[in-house]
């Protein structure tokens, strides 16, 4: 078997004390069978007699009677992503020269736009974290790093170069794709850091931890990590704030800012702070590559429809499919009459998920049954379960998010519309009675809550509701990029 112990430094105040600590290492190495690399070893001494800053002016260190390496006044040691210089200390970092290889590197692997993407969160930003931080990467070069990756997103994910970055900042759970900001979230950890220092338990710590601020930089930091001037001692504020409240809600703020977008940002309220209507950008299971690519293009509002081309622009805007209407997302989803076939058939499709859940749940299941009412006249619902004498009347919609109360008013529309029916489908089915539900998605994904109360009705134990409510979910995703797909031949 083989182990790694990489990264270790060594610190002492004295020649004579290092020399003690190599001593207490190599009994560590003796006792755990471990060896040393001597070669990629390195150490320096400084010495400041007369304030003249002398270096390695002294006799070598071994380990093991092999001498380590030393590091010159005019080298560097790269240690944990940083080069690190005997006298200046962590030298300076180009986070934009370390990220561009690797985007390049990644946009060339054989792998989905989805992989591309989940390559880049897991190894490839981890890569400049570190180095950005430590070294104090100003403001302007973060900016220009978090906009290469932006770019390389949109490649790989064949978005407009006009999406809007909410899309890309905003937190999964509100409909984003959760990529993190270094401008922001490099200031948030320095400040953070900053914060604990100052209120440190050790007494050691807290004393000298104001010499070990860098003073010209905390006041640019903390404005970007909270958003406000510091009021007063800024010494004092780090002092005083909880590190755990700094930059909390950066990505709540990103999505504000989206949802305030005039175009972009219509119908977005609607998926805050939903895990089920946003679970697939973050587990596409179910979603082919191109289903995903259109959906993020359908909640970003940029779809390539003659109004999202002619933004800013008087042209004709006549929907090239049906000649009636403006040829925008929503009319080519709900309205056009060309694709009323394919929005039949996604409706269809959550009609037969539900009436196979049902007949699995021990309920007969009826399947567009005409009810006539000599008053009321003929209503024909599009799915009657029934069991035990009781029944369960579901409507099926599907329908566009503008607002956070479209799916409500809809599921009401359809309570309202066949609740009259009541009396007559008891007496048709023989039921002592019967309860009447809208079931309403999205053609955004979005899971209307009041469908929970539908598959509770229908006797769905609660761990399997929440995964049907993901499936659901996709499933009307998927309807809807199927229209998208045969708009776009």
């Amino acid at each position: 078997a083989l182990a790694y112990a990489d990264d270790l430094v060594l610190l002492s105040g004295s020649w004579a004390g290092m020399a003690v600590n190599l001593r207490i290492l190599e009994r560590f190495l003796e006792h755990t069978g471990l060896d040393i690399k001597i070669k990629k070893c390195g150490g320096f001494f400084l010495r400041a007699p007369n304030q003249i800053v002398t270096v390695n002016h002294c006799a070598d260190w071994s380990i093991h009677s092999i001498p380590i390496p030393w590091i010159g006044e005019t080298q560097s040691y790269r240690y944990l992503g940083v080069d690190v210089s005997p006298k200046r200390g962590i030298l300076p970092f180009d986070p934009r020269k370390e990220i561009l290889p690797l985007l390049r590197k990644i946009s060339k692997a054989p792998l989905k736009p989805t992989q591309k993407v989940k390559m880049l969160l897991t190894y490839g930003i981890l890569r400049v974290v570190y180095g950005a931080d430590m070294s104090l990467v100003g403001t302007v070069g973060l900016r220009r790093v978090d906009l290469e990756i932006r770019n390389a997103v949109k490649s790989w994910l064949h978005l407009s170069p006009s999406t809007a970055d909410g899309l890309f900042y905003s937190a999964k759970v509100d409909g984003g794709l959760g990529l993190p900001r270094l401008e922001k979230q490099i200031a948030i950890c320095q400040v953070k850091r900053w914060c604990k220092m100052m209120q440190a338990k050790d007494a050691k710590c807290k004393v000298l931890a104001p010499a070990l601020l860098p003073k010209a930089e905390i006041a640019k930091r903390w404005k970007v990590a909270t958003e406000v001037e510091v009021e007063g001692s800024l010494q004092a504020s780090l002092a005083t704030t909880d590190p755990a409240v700094i930059g909390r809600k950066w990505r709540v703020s990103e999505f504000e800012r989206w949802c305030g977008l005039r175009c972009q940002g219509r119908g977005l309220a609607t998926f805050a702070r939903d895990p089920i209507s946003n679970n697939w950008l973050g587990d596409p299971w179910g979603l082919h590559e191109s289903d995903y690519i259109l959906a993020l293009q359908l909640r970003s509002s940029t779809v390539s429809t003659l109004t999202t081309l002619s933004r800013g622009r008087r042209r004709n805007t006549t929907c090239r499919a049906c000649g009636r209407g403006w040829e925008g997302i929503i009319h080519v989803v709900s309205q056009c009459r060309s694709f009323k076939k394919n929005r039949m058939a996604n409706h269809n499709n959550i009609c037969r998920l539900l009436s196979i859940i049902g007949r699995t749940l021990g309920w007969e299941v009826k399947r567009e049954k005409r009810i006539t009412c000599p008053l009321l006249g003929t209503a024909v619902p599009d799915l009657i379960l029934i069991k035990n004498g009781r029944g369960l009347v579901v409507d099926v919609a599907i329908c566009y998010e503008v607002k956070p109360a479209t799916l409500r008013r809809r599921a009401e529309s359809k309570v309202n519309k066949y609740d009259k029916f009541a009396p007559s489908i008891c007496n048709t089915f023989c039921l002592t009675g019967v309860k009447t539900y809208g079931f309403v998605l999205g053609a955004r994904g979005k899971w209307y809550e009041g469908n929970s109360e539908v598959l509770s009705e229908m006797g769905l134990p609660r761990s399997r509701k929440k995964a049907l409510a993901k499936l659901f979910s996709a499933r009307a995703i998927r309807g809807t990029t199927s229209i998208l797909k045969v708009f776009k031949k």
